[in-house]
């Protein structure tokens, strides 16, 4: 893979090392700021990525040096140029905005961000939606500008394709591999949201490239030609949430988090979703919201009696298919409970895996032990087993596509872009997949079974006051799960919506 360079005139050096001696005297006596300069100078050079990204010399002042090279290198010769997404926002709006902001600061967490107004200004059109900040932690919004976003376009209209998207820097999503990652999602005809890059300009300042990542709203449905069913994610992120906050403040941290977060299900659009029907005169789409509680439930509490049924509702060759490429990259990120997503099908019952948020590696085999109980109960049918090697072959065999996907990656993007591929890491991972035929077969099943010994879940902040996960059915069964090692009693339960009888109710103290 090689591209194109052209020389340099000695004027564009001086400006480079001007640029270069400017950015480490700053660095060196402004340590706060780093951060701000570093996306400076992304923005100026338009570069999704600069100095934080994977070394090409081992010296420091030189892989500063290089990359800032290519990257202006890239910026007067690559005529490349992204379609424009201009922002803007009122000043009470941006206010509320900024509050969010301060507080998650504060927090070193993002919590309940509120939704504000915005205009959205795309090729001469003016679309009005709804936004609000996006990402848990600091990398989405701790610098000056590139607040990650998620927004929703309001009567169903479109932007490229999408009616909601976030808008992000591109380090949060492994760039560039999490292009690579979306390339072979489609190849294999696996259920992945989109990507594109755009120059944003929020309230007149420009915010360089970002990152826009389709969300699960009606496009989505409609490009993958898929029914419009619930889309799950098997966690509210309580544990998340409590870890951030809790994180070297008590000694019990991992009892206070232990059954948090782990029973409840997010519901991509749930109010909207709950009123749709795929049948006649049968609201389908909160049996499959029950269907898919029962799954969960399941594999938290691994109850053996019905763990081994889990696959039937699997779509087994997409498992296997993702995994494959999942084991290609050395990722043991995108199948966690924060990040992976599940598709219902209202036909068949099968569940379809949305992997995302990948992030490349070295494979270390010996992760596949830790992965959840979900995935675990699959590895020993023998058709995930053909379908996952063949993948495998499959990806050996055609490395060649894979280096074409990344020359058509990096057009854009420039030399940068390239040295951040680290092919000789993707063919050993490929190598030892095809190599190793049996890890599937000593796999652990039970091993993440949480023991039955005594936790201490109490600790005096009031952070946390779900001590219960409910779940009441139609027939009039309710199930109580305690969250705690406390011992709680229930005087009264009363039910103010019959007719999401199913839906999880939260227990509070």
């Amino acid at each position: 893979m090689i591209i194109k360079k052209k020389k340099f005139s000695s004027i564009f050096i001086l400006l480079l090392l001007t640029l270069f001696i400017a950015f480490s005297f700053l660095v060196k006596n402004t340590p706060g700021l780093k951060g701000d300069i570093e996306q400076e100078l992304r923005i100026f050079l338009k570069e999704p990525v600069l100095l934080k990204s994977k070394k090409i010399n081992s010296n420091k002042f030189l892989d500063y040096l290089s990359k800032l090279y290519n990257g202006l290198n890239n910026k007067i010769h690559n005529k490349t140029n992204f379609k424009n997404i201009k922002i803007d926002v009122k000043f009470k709006e941006l206010e509320l905005l900024k509050n969010d902001r301060k507080k998650a600061l504060k927090n070193k967490k993002l919590i309940n961000p509120k939704k504000i107004n915005i205009r959205i200004t795309f090729e001469g059109n003016i679309y009005e939606a709804k936004a609000r900040l996006k990402g848990d932690l600091s990398e989405h919004w701790g610098n000056n500008k590139q607040w990650s976003l998620r927004v929703k376009l309001k009567k169903n209209k479109t932007i490229m394709s999408m009616n909601e998207f976030s808008l992000t820097i591109h380090a949060e999503r492994d760039y560039p591999y999490n292009f690579l990652a979306y390339e072979m999602t489609q190849r294999y005809k696996l259920l992945s949201p989109r990507y594109e890059t755009v120059t944003v300009n929020f309230n007149g300042s420009n915010w360089g490239l970002m990152l826009m990542e389709e969300q699960f709203s009606e496009s989505f449905y409609a490009k993958n030609r898929i029914k419009e069913g619930p889309i799950f994610k098997m966690t509210n992120e309580q544990d998340f949430k409590l870890r951030t906050l809790l994180e070297g403040k008590i000694d019990n941290l991992n009892d206070v988090v232990k059954w948090q977060g782990k029973f409840e299900t997010s519901i991509f659009n749930e109010k909207k979703i709950r009123k749709k029907s795929n049948f006649t005169n049968i609201k389908s789409n909160n049996t499959l919201i029950s269907i898919f509680k029962n799954i969960q439930e399941v594999s938290i509490l691994n109850e053996s009696n019905y763990v081994s049924k889990i696959i039937k509702f699997q779509n087994v060759e997409e498992f296997a298919k993702n995994l494959a490429i999942v084991f290609f990259l050395g990722d043991a990120h995108s199948y966690q409970s924060n990040n992976a997503r599940y598709y219902l099908d209202p036909y068949n019952l099968k569940i379809r895996p949305i992997l995302t948020d990948y992030i490349h590696a070295k494979l270390e085999i010996s992760n596949i032990n830790n992965m959840p109980l979900f995935y675990k109960t699959i590895f020993r049918d023998a058709h995930f087993q053909k379908v996952f090697f063949e993948t495998v072959h499959d990806l050996k065999n055609n490395f060649d596509l894979v280096q074409k996907d990344i020359l058509k990656i990096c057009e854009s993007y420039g030399t940068n872009c390239v040295n951040m591929f680290d092919l000789n890491l993707l063919k050993e991972n490929i190598e030892n997949l095809s190599k190793e035929r049996n890890f599937f077969e000593n796999i652990d099943l039970f091993q993440n079974k949480n023991s039955a010994k005594k936790f201490n879940s109490i600790y005096h902040d009031e952070l946390n006051d779900i001590k219960l996960y409910i779940r009441a059915f139609n027939d009039g069964e309710i199930y109580l799960y305690n969250l705690t090692s406390e011992l709680l009693k229930v005087n009264k339960i009363i039910f103010d919506n019959f007719e999401n009888s199913d839906e999880q109710i939260k227990g509070k103290n």
